[in-house]
């Protein structure tokens, strides 16, 4: 399976400018988070020239908008896709995904999506005095799991010790958003040494991830760090 990166907004000037987000396409007909901009995320499948009417799935990480507003503007040109929220998702987001014309499901725990594809259900977060519920996906290759992100705000340690728990196989790869956006340097050295007690293998940070902390990994990974970019194509295994 190739994973390609449609958009991301992950640098200070993205944020400042509000081309804020993440989307990312699993195959040829799963596409992750919508990112933050509608035009933005149409405007890129275009030029990536992703059939649009061929995305049969959509997952949403979480409800921010940077992940969720992408979504009105795709299911404008299509809407017989599924979309797959958090059981605990904005009844809002939930309600216009229908007026909109989508199918909603939801995964309370780990559970198949597809074929080699599936997801930890929905996790929870503490934000701003409230719950935030966030769910990743696990896809199987000849390598080992490969981890994929949206914002991970319950802790990336938190949901790579929930794949874990549920399988043994080593962590191949984790790609997305790691949320160590504003953390300090021995917060994010904690949490590299925590991945690599993990068995994580190689890294490919974008988004909330943060420039010091892209950084910090880039040394810390070396050859198994992975430069991702809008239009980045990784190549997962069998």
């Amino acid at each position: 399976m190739r994973i390609k990166v449609i958009a991301t907004g992950s640098t200070q000037e993205d944020r400042a400018a509000g081309n804020w987000g993440l989307s990312l396409l699993l195959g040829d007909d799963l596409l992750f988070d919508t990112h933050g901009v509608s035009t933005i995320l149409m405007r890129r499948m275009r030029e990536e020239r992703v059939d649009v009417s061929g995305i049969l799935d959509i997952v949403i990480s979480h409800d921010h908008w940077d992940h969720t507003n992408g979504l009105w503007g795709f299911l404008l040109q299509n809407r017989a896709v599924n979309v797959h929220v958090c059981p605990h998702a904005a009844e809002a987001l939930t309600r216009n995904i229908e007026v909109f014309g989508g199918s909603v499901r939801t995964s309370g725990g780990f559970q198949s999506i597809r074929g080699g594809v599936v997801t930890t259900g929905e996790l929870p977060a503490a934000l701003n005095g409230d719950t935030l519920y966030e769910q990743a996906l696990v896809l199987a290759s000849a390598a080992g799991l490969v981890v994929v992100t949206g914002c991970a705000h319950p802790g990336i340690v938190t949901i790579l010790e929930k794949v874990r728990q549920w399988s043994r196989e080593k962590i191949a790869l984790v790609l997305g958003g790691f949320h160590l956006l504003d953390a300090r340097d021995a917060e994010i050295l904690r949490v590299i040494d925590r991945m690599k007690d993990l068995g994580v293998a190689g890294v490919a940070p974008t988004h909330c991830t943060g420039e010091r902390a892209t950084e910090l990994m880039r040394h810390h990974f070396g050859s198994r760090f992975v430069e991702i970019r809008n239009g980045s194509n990784v190549q997962i295994p069998g």
